[in-house]
């Protein structure tokens, strides 16, 4: 029987190989779960408000004083003039998205959403994955309107609806 011998320079070099590559695949397992990680930590937002620095908390005052009851007449009041100087837009988007209105987002991941807002000129965006589109719109006191993403068009749909 012949005796096997093995070159252990040849081994030496494989056994470095190997060892690189599972360093090299560490390495990138620790970079896939980083950006995972950061990745949802982005999405979720904030865990806490931001508050203002400098500004003091003021103290509960020590007798509490009753508010007067709203009777019905002063609650549909107030109801009718707040009607009377917004508007209510409609989101219907066809796929999930964003959608920002002067600059402050009504949400993210919208797909259906209803919101009131100020009467006079504004600004509208929206953003369906890699689309982002930006239109000025006028709205009426008092009116409703739909907003809509036209994917093949590129541009913001804005329509007035029928008032119920």
């Amino acid at each position: 029987m012949s005796e096997r011998r093995y070159d252990t320079e040849v081994l030496i070099l494989n056994m470095k190989r190997e060892q690189r590559s599972g360093v090299l695949m560490i390495v990138a397992g620790v970079v896939i779960l980083g950006a995972l990680t950061g990745y949802f930590v982005y999405m979720s937002g904030p865990a806490v408000p931001n508050v203002p620095t400098g500004v003091a908390a003021e103290p509960l005052p020590k007798t509490v004083v009753a508010a007067p009851i709203p009777t019905v007449s002063s609650t549909a009041t107030a109801a009718a003039d707040e009607a009377a100087t917004l508007a209510t837009l409609e989101i219907d988007l066809p796929r999930p998205g964003t959608v920002w209105f002067d600059a402050q987002a009504l949400g993210k991941e919208l797909r259906q959403h209803s919101e009131h807002v100020a009467a006079g000129k504004h600004v509208l965006k929206a953003k369906m994955g890699k689309m982002t589109v930006q239109q000025p719109v006028e709205v009426q006191a008092g009116k409703r309107y739909r907003v809509s993403i036209d994917v093949k068009r590129r541009k913001v749909v804005f329509e007035p609806l029928a008032s119920p």
